[in-house]
C-alpha cells in the first residue's frame, strides 16, 4: 500500500498549463483590451455610443505596453466622430496617456 502516491490526486496531473497571460492582452473573442474599454466608457462624453472598429495587437514596451484602438462614439454635440488613438499602459495595466494615431 502506497499511501503518499500523487497518481491518483487529480489536482497532479500531467495536463499542459494555460500559457501564462500578460496583465494587458488582446481579447481572444473580438481582439479588444479590457483596460482601455474601462478608460473609454469613464472618459467619453457617451459611453453608450461607442462602437469599436478595430484593434490593434498588444505590443510590450520598457515600461508597460501599447495599443491602437479604432471607435467611433458621439462627440459633445450629438454627432458620431471617429478617433484612431494609442493608448499607453503602464506595467500593471492602467491607462496613462492616450494620443491621436497620426493617420
Amino acid at each position: 500500500m502506497c499511501s503518499g502516491s500523487s497518481s491518483n490526486n487529480p489536482s497532479t496531473s500531467t495536463s499542459i498549463p494555460d500559457k501564462p497571460h500578460e496583465i494587458v492582452e488582446n481579447s481572444e473573442w473580438d481582439g479588444s483590451v479590457f483596460q482601455v474599454k474601462e478608460w473609454l466608457n469613464e472618459n467619453l462624453k457617451d459611453p453608450d455610443s461607442l462602437e469599436f472598429i478595430n484593434w490593434s495587437p498588444v505590443q510590450k514596451t520598457k515600461t508597460g505596453y501599447m495599443v491602437r484602438a479604432k471607435y467611433r462614439a458621439k462627440n459633445s454635440f450629438g454627432g458620431y466622430v471617429i478617433e484612431n488613438k494609442i493608448f499607453i499602459l503602464d506595467s500593471s495595466g492602467h491607462v496613462v496617456s492616450a494620443m491621436d494615431y497620426p493617420e
